[in-house]
């Protein structure tokens, strides 16, 4: 079995933390593990598609996003249904 990863994170106008973390995260696992993002962009009201959408052409992203903001626990529960991979 090919086992695999994926990295749950709800994100709600957050570009400027977001642009920074999912390369950190990349540049520390990328190489050691099968694995991708799951993004559950919350209703923003900066930039953070926006960001999410250039940041998804460079790294494994599966992007979900809301036009209006639902709360952490639903954007979460959408991302867990979503998921795909072992863990």
């Amino acid at each position: 079995m090919n086992e695999n990863l994926e990295i749950l994170m709800p994100v709600h106008s957050e570009a400027q933390a977001i642009s920074k973390i999912i390369p950190h995260i990349h540049q520390n696992i990328g190489d050691k593990i099968e694995y991708s993002f799951i993004i559950c962009e919350d209703g923003s009201t900066d930039n953070s598609l926006e960001t999410l959408i250039e940041l998804k052409k460079k790294f494994p992203i599966k992007l979900i996003s809301s036009d209006k903001k639902k709360g952490y626990s639903i954007a979460v529960l959408d991302g867990i249904k979503n998921a795909t991979a072992d863990y």
